[in-house]
């Protein structure tokens, strides 16, 4: 049994070439439609034909309707006419026979035997055909399509939907579409294209998820590292004044100044228990606690020097000095920074 069903594809043929041979509505049809797809078009007749917006490329009336007689000379016709639009690169892409439609019965005759012709140059060369109405010489078939609209009067949606009789019963395929097409929302279409936006939304917001990840994942390792058993005690702060003299005094006072007002930031309690001063406001050292849940925490990574380059007010000269401070910090105990 021949296969009667048809694998249905959705081809973009760009920069490639649709044969259409014949006339009236149904050539105009053909040719829009192939055009929509992206596709050149040739129109092949044997006179110029009225409102068709297409290539036109004559043909002798004899190709187009022979005789018995005419088949060798035929033959030949046809098979110049293909090499010539085919073209050295093979940009013919489908031929597509419009004027053998039931409905026109003047030389039926000759037009069989035309299409033949082209059916068996066409499988020579691997082209599919269509011939209306003659389902035993297709290689492929039209069907009956629909392509929804959105807000955009110049666009139409990606969204289009097709119906196939596999080239029998056409008429039928389109009365199916037509119900089909009065069955869906209007803004089917529009649905179509915010999803495609949608896609792409989600696909940039992958892209920062996955620059985030490694974030995370630093992040995540440091709050799987054991909790230090004094986190959440207290902690004594001692600041002596490193080398720079009376300025690195003075920069020592600002440094316990600091610590102060970001205990206060974290609504902490301070307490000096020992200070040093060296008479113009600078502290040559100073120990204080600082009160509080998880003072001990943020402070224990305090330890370390401070260091300042300034021109100092102890300075006459306006030259820039570089001073320092050194402070620790350790639950409820000391810890030299």
């Amino acid at each position: 049994m021949p296969p009667v069903a048809s694998l249905l594809l959705a081809h973009r043929p760009e920069r490639r070439t649709m044969l259409v041979i014949g006339d009236g509505r149904l050539a105009q049809t053909r040719v829009r439609t192939a055009k929509e797809a992206g596709l050149e078009t040739k129109l092949a007749w044997n006179a110029p034909v009225a409102n068709i917006s297409s290539d036109m490329h004559q043909v002798s009336t004899m190709a187009l309707f022979p005789s018995k007689d005419d088949k060798e000379n035929c033959i030949r016709a046809w098979e110049h006419i293909l090499n010539e639009i085919d073209g050295p690169d093979a940009s013919l892409f489908a031929v597509c026979v419009t004027d053998t439609l039931v409905a026109v019965p003047n030389d039926a005759s000759s037009r069989r035997l035309r299409c033949e012709i082209l059916a068996k140059a066409c499988r020579t060369r691997r082209l599919p055909l269509n011939v209306t109405d003659t389902p035993e010489l297709c290689t492929f078939s039209f069907p009956a399509s629909h392509r929804f609209a959105t807000d955009d009067e110049e666009n139409a949606s990606s969204l289009q939907l097709a119906v196939t009789t596999n080239g029998r019963g056409c008429r039928l395929a389109g009365r199916i579409r037509r119900h089909l097409v009065a069955s869906l929302p209007a803004s089917v279409g529009l649905a179509v294209e915010r999803i495609g936006e949608m896609r792409e939304l989600a696909k940039e917001e992958l892209n920062e998820s996955k620059a985030r990840v490694e974030e995370l994942e630093q992040e995540l390792k440091i709050l799987l590292l054991p909790k230090d058993p004094n986190d959440d005690k207290n902690v004594i702060v001692e600041i002596r004044a490193g080398a720079g003299g009376d300025e690195a005094a003075l920069f020592a006072a600002e440094v316990y100044r600091m610590y102060v007002h970001y205990a206060e930031s974290r609504r902490w309690r301070t307490e000096m228990i020992s200070l040093n001063e060296n008479g113009i406001g600078g502290f040559k050292e100073c120990v204080f606690m600082i009160t509080g849940q998880g003072a001990y925490s943020r402070m224990k990574y305090e330890s370390g020097v401070h260091r300042v380059q300034r021109v100092p007010e102890t300075e006459s000269g306006g030259r820039i000095h570089t001073s320092g401070s050194d402070a620790g910090g350790r639950g409820c105990g000391r810890c030299d920074r």
